[in-house]
């Protein structure tokens, strides 16, 4: 009879042994669980900082190709600018010696006039 409980005890000793490890492995396999879910929350705000990330660059990206597009057209409109600079310098250089030669024209014709004028009298 003693003999009998022994083993049952025993048998019940080894089975609480076993429930009791079996209760160690899930607490273990639960707080590695829970660790995961930390993680995984830490992963996806790191998500959302990088698509934040990525969605401003991109509307930086917009802005800076968009002043590439005006710098183009302002360094074509600069040398534009700059070839109307010299046609309006060889215009001027043009009128100041159209200018130059009907003041001599007038002086010629007033002196045409004034010898015509001396002699008449």
């Amino acid at each position: 009879d003693i003999e009998e409980t022994r083993t049952l005890l025993d048998d019940m000793r080894q089975r609480l042994e076993g429930a009791t490890n079996a209760m160690n492995d899930f607490d273990e396999r639960r707080k590695q669980i829970e660790q995961l879910e930390v993680r995984l929350a830490r992963a996806e705000a790191l998500s959302r900082d990088v698509r934040s990330t990525v969605e401003l660059i991109s509307a930086q990206r917009a802005v800076v190709d968009q002043v590439m597009e005006r710098s183009g057209t302002l360094v074509v409109q600069a040398k534009q600018a700059e070839a109307l600079i010299e046609v309006l310098r060889a215009e001027c250089s043009i009128a100041s010696m159209m200018r130059g030669s009907i003041q001599k024209l007038r002086d010629q014709r007033e002196a045409e006039v004034d010898l015509s004028g001396a002699g008449l009298e």
